[in-house]
């Protein structure tokens, strides 16, 4: 029921700037549009499950995603102390706003964090820092754990959900 009430709303929204001309919709309207459009794309994935060759795919894809949701905390705590790590060293301590900083605050360095554990390694301001060293060891941590221990344990985690949807379908055939 979300998707077409969002939709419903932000139709309105945009209808009432149609009609009146000094009316500007609030700026939280495009964000809920956003997402009401998303949410009817997986509304489309759902109704998907009523075709064989699909049914199975979204059936995986839903009790991977269940079985990931341990794994997905763990991720975001190690995103979270790594994001840590990065805002400090990204800090200046006199006091200067300089463009030393990679990390302006708490979201960015979290942000920062994700990006580089998808291969996004921006290091351009890490030389001119106050600890460069340290935060090149942090780099380097950060992206062989997020990188290659965290990828194995997901990979760990899909295969082990694969195996179990194979075997409840096999037992089922019987």
């Amino acid at each position: 029921m979300t998707p077409p009430i969002l939709i419903i709303l932000v139709i309105s929204f945009h209808l009432r700037a149609i009609v009146d001309e000094e009316y500007r919709a609030p700026s939280f309207i495009i964000t809920l549009h956003s997402f009401s459009s998303l949410l009817v794309w997986v509304k489309f994935l759902y109704f998907l499950r009523i075709y064989k060759p699909t049914g199975y795919l979204i059936n995986m894809l839903s009790t991977v995603l269940w079985d990931m949701k341990v794994f997905l905390l763990i991720l975001l705590i190690i995103y979270m102390g790594f994001a840590e790590a990065f805002l400090r060293l990204s800090e200046s301590f006199d006091g200067n706003e300089d463009d030393t900083n990679f990390a302006k605050n708490y979201a960015y360095a979290i942000v920062y964090a994700f990006r580089l554990s998808i291969g996004d390694t921006d290091t351009d301001l890490f030389d001119d820092n106050k600890q460069p060293i340290t935060i090149w060891i942090i780099f380097v941590l950060c992206a062989v754990y997020t990188n290659i221990v965290m990828l194995n344990l997901l990979i760990s985690i899909i295969s082990q959900s694969f195996d179990k949807i194979n075997n409840n379908s096999n037992q089922a055939s019987y």
